[in-house]
């Protein structure tokens, strides 16, 4: 199931006009990056979003990217997922997508749950994570190739914020524990 532009059009003005609707969900439509751009339109102008589901949607990192500078934008959006379960629809969150949800935590104090779980964010995209951790305090990053060379980002997520939920499952850490610095 694909969504189109007339669809998301007309969910763009619902996010426009309706104070009402607090949680948009949509999942496993295949949203392209023009899909992307028009529902990233309504969430930049939404007062009243406040949970944010885009998950399986085989959104590219242009398409995900048009999503979180919209969230910079918008200061009601507390929870987003852009998780994705195996199979078909997987996002295609990157470490280059990690750079743009880095600047939408630090330009928003809203978002505080962050699922991404499913995705291929990698150790470089959880060292970008850690340096615009924001007002975060759940954060799901179960199944992205997380090694060991990921702890030390993970200390300084912990040292910078007040997350009080984390998921790691099904990464794969190994053995190895990378020197932690104490220092600054």
């Amino acid at each position: 199931m694909k969504l189109g532009v007339a669809s998301a059009s007309a969910i763009r003005k619902i996010l426009r006009e309706n104070y009402y609707v607090n949680e948009l969900r949509i999942l496993r439509t295949a949203l392209n990056d023009e899909v992307a751009k028009i529902i990233a339109e309504g969430i930049a102008t939404s007062n009243s979003l406040v949970h944010l589901e885009l998950s399986s949607n085989h959104m590219s990192c242009l398409g995900t990217s048009r999503i979180l500078a919209a969230l910079q934008r918008n200061q009601s959006v507390c929870c987003l997922s852009l998780a994705s379960a195996p199979g078909l629809h997987r996002n295609r969150v990157d470490s280059l997508c990690m750079l743009e949800l880095s600047k939408a935590l630090l330009n928003t104090k809203a978002l505080s749950v962050v699922n991404l779980a499913g995705n291929a964010i990698g150790n470089a995209g959880l060292k970008y994570f850690a340096e615009g951790i924001g007002n975060v305090v759940s954060l799901n990053v179960a199944s992205n190739g997380l090694t060991s060379r990921a702890l030390p980002y993970l200390v300084q997520i912990f040292k910078n914020s007040m997350i009080r939920e984390l998921d790691l499952s099904g990464n794969p850490f190994g053995n190895e524990v990378p020197l932690l610095h104490h220092g600054k």
